[in-house]
């Protein structure tokens, strides 16, 4: 029922939905007896966010899917998936390269979180936390963390690029998906 719902009323067709929410939960590792509740949640929230943000059902999931490892790998949430989704995509960041994008930040978060070092420190600096807060908030909310950074990037200005060649976070298209949303002032904590 919610695939054909999300077919009439979004831009996502029966087939796309029905994969793109299979492999959202295969990710995820949702349970057969779970999966029609899941996809009913996921499925409103996207359609939430459709409604609400500069964007469309069909980029918010195919940014959710693109992100769905490192998402899994660092804590996120299938919502935050979205969420984020939802952001990258209402600035006008395509899923391809701004799933690329987010993927590296989280697992240079979740790396500099395990290995400590500079990356720690400057992560740490972002946000405005010690490298041991930092630790703690991001094993325990990896999401807000990452949100924290992504505003810490915007109150930066300017350096922000300093701060992302800093983490080795240089790629082109990573650092213009970045500046893009770090500018959007809350545009990410409200989509997720």
């Amino acid at each position: 029922e919610t695939i054909a719902a999300l077919a009439v009323t979004t831009n996502l067709t029966a087939e796309e939905a029905a994969t793109d929410f299979a492999r959202l939960a295969n990710i995820f590792q949702i349970s057969a007896e779970d999966i029609a509740i899941n996809t009913e949640r996921a499925g409103s929230a996207t359609v939430a966010l459709g409604n609400n943000f500069a964007t469309t059902e069909r980029d918010i999931v195919a940014f959710a899917e693109r992100m769905a490892g490192a998402g899994k790998v660092v804590g996120l949430t299938q919502a935050d998936l979205l969420g984020i989704g939802a952001a990258m995509s209402s600035v006008g960041v395509e899923a391809e390269r701004g799933g690329t994008a987010v993927q590296k930040v989280l697992l240079a978060l979740q790396t500099a979180v395990v290995s400590g070092g500079k990356e720690l420190g400057a992560f740490s600096k972002t946000v405005g936390m010690t490298t041991g807060e930092f630790k703690e908030a991001f094993e325990k909310d990896s999401s807000d963390v990452f949100n924290r950074f992504v505003t810490g990037l915007g109150e930066q200005g300017n350096e922000a690029i300093l701060t992302l060649q800093e983490l080795g976070l240089t790629d082109q298209r990573l650092v213009s998906a970045f500046l893009s949303l770090a500018g959007s002032g809350d545009l990410l904590e409200r989509a997720m």
